[in-house]
């Protein structure tokens, strides 16, 4: 089930999953009253370690990204946004996902 991320002012609007380097990677796609969509992207990977935290944002050209480990999955959120918003999407989709 997609993280319900209305209170950050996303509406769920659909998923794809794609391969990556052999690993599934389903994208979750949210839209929002003004801009573009943003994505939420759960991978696979191997290490399976501790939480790490959500607080790496790299920009890569408009978009920001932030994004955290958790017990062998790496979360983003990417979209066009500033840093705060980025990092408070990812901070409550990660405490949806730990509940």
């Amino acid at each position: 089930m997609a993280p319900d991320l209305r209170t950050e002012g996303l509406h769920f609007a659909g998923a794809r999953l794609w391969i990556t380097d052999g690993k599934p990677v389903a994208d979750l796609l949210y839209t929002r009253a003004s801009g573009l969509p943003v994505a939420l992207l759960p991978r696979a990977h191997r290490r399976r370690g501790p939480t790490e935290a959500a607080s790496k944002s790299p920009s890569r050209g408009d978009l920001r990204v932030a994004y955290w480990q958790d017990q062998g999955y790496t979360f983003a959120v990417v979209g066009d946004l500033i840093e705060t918003e980025v990092r408070g999407i990812a901070q409550r989709a990660r405490r949806l996902s730990e509940s």
